[in-house]
């Protein structure tokens, strides 16, 4: 496999798809674990899932790993104690909670949510994240179906808007730092959404061909393939 490196059209593409996926009914909704430490952004998602999601009999699924091991592992998610709470101000009951096993990042977090939607035979399903880190979501996951032979199952975005260009933001990493060799995020909206983009690119490489241990995810054409044919 080459080096793949998106095209100014292909983001812009694939950024206009996952932030303009339609609404629609689903069994479930995976809430990814934030990509910064803002209790303010945190609320946003959840009010935006909770509220405008068609969910019928719906459940809202989120990350297992606890306020204590995210603090240890320093990470940018509160833990689920936090995120329980925070549906339950939006009135989203307990029982349409799921707590996923403990997952250290968006890999693991995509292929629990994957293992749980197969033992429960779930067809339709979406995922959710804050604006600039959704994209990597949804193309971590679309890898991580075709390796498990789960392509038929239909995955849709979901965002909120608001953030401020000129907000403070701060993401601490795993372990205080990535495979790619960078700590801690801090900075406005554009240096987050620069990280991304570069996570986008680095993580769509085999990493048999780059030496480092990540799981991979889809290349942009790859979630093309997929939205073309996602029924």
């Amino acid at each position: 496999m080459e080096k793949w490196e998106p095209s100014a059209l292909e983001m812009m593409q694939a950024m206009v798809a996952v932030l303009n996926d339609p609404g629609e009914e689903t069994e479930a909704i995976l809430l990814h674990g934030a990509p910064a430490r803002s209790d303010e952004l945190d609320r946003k998602l959840m009010r935006e899932v909770a509220t405008r999601r068609c969910l019928t009999n719906g459940h809202f699924v989120i990350n297992g790993l606890t306020a204590t091991q995210c603090q240890e592992l320093n990470l940018a998610y509160v833990g689920h104690e936090k995120w329980q709470e925070l549906l339950h101000e939006n009135n989203v009951v307990p029982q349409g909670i799921v707590v996923l096993p403990a997952s250290r990042n968006t890999a693991e977090e995509s292929r629990n949510f994957l293992l749980l939607a197969k033992e429960r035979g779930w067809e339709k399903v979406a995922i959710a994240s804050y604006p600039y880190h959704v994209l990597r979501c949804f193309l971590q996951i679309i890898a991580l179906m075709k390796e498990m032979d789960m392509m038929d199952l239909r995955v849709s975005c979901a965002t909120f808007e608001g953030i401020d260009w000129n907000q403070e933001m701060r993401k601490p990493v795993l372990g205080g730092q990535t495979v790619l060799g960078t700590g801690d995020i801090a900075g406005t909206l554009p240096t987050h959404i620069a990280e991304e983009f570069q996570r986008i690119v680095a993580y769509a490489q085999d990493p048999k061909l780059t030496g480092k241990n990540y799981t991979r995810h889809a290349t942009i054409p790859e979630m093309f393939e997929y939205l073309k044919n996602r029924k």
